[in-house]
């Protein structure tokens, strides 16, 4: 009887041993990187596109890492859009600031994500949150040549392409991804990629410039107005 309760006593303590040692952490995510190149085949009788104005980033990815802070900013100057290319995480706030000497109106008429910020004159900054993931064409209704993008991008895993057309996504989850690669001269691409813990996944995408660019509209639907038609309030 006496060693039936010893043993008792015995289990009851090794119990007890193990809801006091302390809870272990969980696991850390394993990590591996994505290297590769993006090949622009060029269409003939165009000059070459600007090979780093391309961008690899996996669209199905969980955001495990802390994503880019602001400020973000877009700016108009020399009626242009400077940066032509932001990259921005889902939720950011960006800002239009006017540094022309006259008026600007910065719309876009991305279905996900259409806005019109109105008319305003140099000196003022209006902003816009963007809040699903995808590309945001931005352009101005007085300017037709002034083009923009921004990259709403749903975890920091991604890479803009250098001149040479090399890439590399570091930090990447462990898993099989889909690896989207865009710009803003070639159809959309999308390559499966696995990543491995501690392993570089070579990758490698050709894409194709097209013939020619693809035209855009006013915010109202209609074709751009002679500059000179244009009557901005005082």
């Amino acid at each position: 009887m006496a060693s039936t309760s010893r043993a008792t006593l015995g289990r009851v303590a090794a119990a007890l041993s193990l809801l006091a040692a302390p809870v272990s952490q969980a696991a850390p995510v394993q990590r591996g990187s994505i290297v590769g190149e993006v090949v622009v085949v060029r269409a003939s009788l165009r000059p070459a596109p600007p090979v780093d104005q391309v961008v690899v980033f996996l669209e199905d990815a969980p955001a495990l890492d802390e994503m880019a802070k602001g400020p973000f900013e877009m700016a108009q100057a020399d009626k242009s859009f400077a940066p032509p290319l932001l990259i921005v995480p889902v939720g950011a706030t960006v800002a239009f600031p006017n540094r022309d000497g006259f008026y600007h109106n910065v719309f876009s008429p991305t279905p996900d994500a259409k806005f019109d910020l109105g008319l305003y004159r140099g000196g003022i900054a209006k902003t816009v949150t963007l809040e699903k993931p995808g590309v945001v064409s931005v352009y101005c209704n007085i300017h037709s040549q002034m083009n923009g993008n921004v990259l709403v991008v749903p975890n920091p895993y991604y890479a803009r392409v250098g001149r040479d057309g090399r890439f590399e996504i570091q930090r990447a989850p462990r898993g099989t991804w889909h690896a989207v690669v865009w710009s803003p001269f070639a159809a959309l691409g999308r390559e499966t990629v696995q990543v491995e813990p501690g392993k570089e996944t070579q990758l490698r995408v050709t894409i194709r410039q097209r013939s020619a660019d693809e035209r855009h509209l006013n915010k109202e639907g209609k074709e751009y107005q002679p500059y000179s038609q244009v009557s901005p309030p005082r």
